[in-house]
């Protein structure tokens, strides 16, 4: 990888988690299909990175039109290709060889495609939208870190991205005036409460946009209130970590630890402070076993907290039943995870058990040991509404 792929691959890794970027995936004849690769189902991001200093003729629109060639046309090539050759495929092929994730059905696939182009900064105009074969996000390095900071989950990011094609393929763009760059868009978007509202018949959008949104009152509260939900972000790339180097109890099957790892990385950066809190709050409590918590993806968690002598065979037990109670008294959803480990006891170390709970109904027989389980041991017997 080039300086400037290794860069932006880094910087996804960073936003969205080693889990879902993938570096220079193989196309046809295994030639490279794009800088990196980004999927969390049924969305698929194509990235193409070309760092291009503009030429310096004299002639601004010669200029223009080499460095367009170069930097920009050639990137909306290899991404349209690199679209084109997937439709073809079913399972994505990594840059080592190694076969990668399934890929949804092809009617199902969402693509974004991303042309970052490095050199032209303030000099070149950025030419984006629909481009003949489907819309094209054009960033440079400036609003390429900006976008990445800030919507740094795949949730929010795959949301912004669909909005503004939804917004430009609607035909309100041609209301509005634009003057900025795509962080001033961005600003626009998080001050419309993550949407692109338009009111009368013109909108301006001026520079500097960006700059007023980040002194705001509301940025500011907002900054104070993501530190907690690093914990989320911790707790996903250890548990990666930990299964990528074989330290995984249950051993290494893949498909099951997939889709808990994905199910915890979808959450968007504001349902992860909601989790966080709940998480820290009973952590931190010495008169919390386990809590039981509704994500607003329709995700219900059970975190619990136990002593540090106690089995991780009974732990997991507990963890599963648990879920089971959960289960079966949210009746609305079909998704448990549960997460268990060590009280804060002020000791060093920790380990971590999760069980995933997968269920569209429960049999008379599983509710049945819903409540037997509530009845002998008391679990979630205070908490849960019956």
């Amino acid at each position: 990888m080039t300086p400037s792929e290794k860069y932006v691959y880094e910087l996804s890794q960073h936003s969205f988690l080693t889990l879902w970027c993938y570096p220079t995936p193989k196309g046809k004849k295994d030639k490279e299909l794009c800088d990196v690769l980004v999927f969390c189902d049924p969305h698929i991001i194509l990235i193409s990175v070309k760092e291009i200093e503009p030429t310096d003729s004299g002639n601004i629109d010669v200029d223009w039109q080499r460095w367009k060639k170069t930097a920009l046309e050639k990137s909306f090539n290899q991404l349209y290709g690199a679209e084109r050759y997937l439709n073809s495929i079913n399972q994505l092929k990594l840059s080592d060889g190694s076969i990668g994730p399934n890929l949804p059905q092809i009617k199902d696939r969402i693509y974004h495609r991303i042309a970052i182009v490095i050199g032209g900064e303030k000099k070149m105009p950025l030419l984006w939208g629909d481009l003949g074969k489907g819309f094209i996000h054009v960033f440079d390095s400036i609003t390429t870190e900006i976008l990445f900071s800030e919507l740094d989950t795949i949730t929010d990011f795959t949301k912004y991205l669909s909005k503004k094609e939804k917004f430009y393929e609607s035909g309100h763009f041609s209301k509005l005036i634009f003057e900025g760059g795509e962080e001033d868009l961005l600003a626009f978007y998080l001050s419309n409460s993550e949407e692109f509202k338009l009111q009368g018949t013109l909108t301006i959008l001026t520079s500097g946009l960006w700059d007023g949104y980040k002194e705001s009152e509301a940025n500011k509260k907002w900054m104070e209130d993501i530190k907690d939900s690093i914990v989320w972000d911790n707790m996903i790339e250890l548990l990666t970590e930990d299964f990528n180097n074989g330290r995984m109890e249950v051993g290494k099957e893949y498909e099951n630890f997939e889709i808990v790892m994905r199910t915890m990385a979808k959450e968007s950066r504001y349902n992860r402070i909601l989790l966080s809190k709940e998480f820290l709050e009973a952590y931190n409590s010495s008169k919390i076993k386990a809590r039981p918590v509704s994500s607003y993806s329709g995700i219900v968690y059970v975190f619990m907290y136990v002593n540090r002598d106690e089995s991780r065979e009974n732990r997991r037990a507990e963890l599963g039943g648990r879920c089971l109670i959960a289960r079966k008294h949210t009746p609305e959803i079909n998704t448990v995870i549960g997460i268990a480990t060590e009280k804060n006891d002020g000791k060093k170390g920790f380990s971590l058990d999760v069980v995933y709970f997968y269920k569209p109904s429960l049999s008379e027989e599983e509710n049945k040991k819903a409540d037997e389980l509530i009845e002998k041991y008391g679990w979630f017997k205070n908490v849960i509404k019956r």
